[in-house]
């Protein structure tokens, strides 16, 4: 099983999301006190995996990214891109360069995979 974090903000047809099977929906106030994040936490199959992950790469606003993992993968898609990197339990900034790179070639920002998953898994409760 794979759980996968958006926000509904990082599309321009958030109904996307309708397709997919909803674990949980957390509502999160944003840092700059501009209004809230809608985080979606999605369960996957692993069969279905691949499907769904082309699925929100190809819906995804260029600046947004989203993130699946279980206990052996974690993809972080982009706009038309999709890393997968093997689980860690804390990546060196080697393990992720590609795609801390990518994130600020698209505007994402300065991704740092240990925080955004602490956060993630948190919002879990893990």
């Amino acid at each position: 099983m794979f759980y996968g974090f958006t926000e509904s903000e990082s599309f321009d047809d958030p109904t996307i999301l309708n397709q997919f099977k909803h674990y949980k929906v957390v509502i999160e106030k944003r840092g700059d006190g501009k209004g809230y994040w809608h985080i979606i936490i999605l369960s996957i199959d692993n069969q279905d995996i691949e499907n769904v992950v082309r699925k929100i790469s190809i819906a995804l606003k260029p600046d947004w990214n989203a993130m699946f993992y279980d206990k052996d993968y974690l993809y972080s898609v982009f706009k038309d891109k999709v890393f997968k990197l093997k689980m860690k339990n804390n990546w060196q900034l080697s393990d992720y360069e590609e795609v801390r790179k990518h994130a600020k070639e698209v505007d994402v920002g300065d991704l740092d995979l240990n925080e955004v998953f602490a956060h993630y898994k948190k919002l879990l409760g893990n």
